[in-house]
């Protein structure tokens, strides 16, 4: 495991990776002290591989919703053409504004008023 981490780091100084594999040894030690006093005795594998991520799930299925929906709307276009303009910009302000507070530049403007 240190050769794969010592791999993964781009810096040079391999002095810090192993200072830093001590203190994740001591703060995991520390997290899970199930009264063994035996500290000298280190199992990645029983304390560390268990934060590690196992793999990763990958979605494609909005990527494929997103261009279904887009090639709908393509050929949507003659009921769309039927919507006046001023509805869907009406429309689309509501979101805009509806969103607003959920959003984080937003809410930090706002505490520029408040305060």
């Amino acid at each position: 495991m240190q050769a794969v981490f010592i791999e993964m780091d781009s810096s040079i100084d391999n002095h810090s990776v192993v200072k830093e594999l001590e203190d994740l040894k001591e703060v995991v030690l520390n997290a899970e002290d199930k009264g063994d006093k035996n500290e000298s005795t280190f199992y990645p594998e029983k304390y560390i591989d268990t934060y590690l991520p196992v793999g990763v799930n990958e979605q494609r299925v909005n990527n494929l919703l997103q261009s279904v929906l887009v090639e709908a709307a393509i050929f949507a276009m003659p009921a769309i053409k039927k919507i006046p303009t001023s509805v869907l910009w009406g429309y689309f302000a509501y979101l805009a504004i509806d969103s607003l507070p959920g959003n984080q530049f937003f809410e930090r403007i706002l505490l520029l008023f408040v305060r």
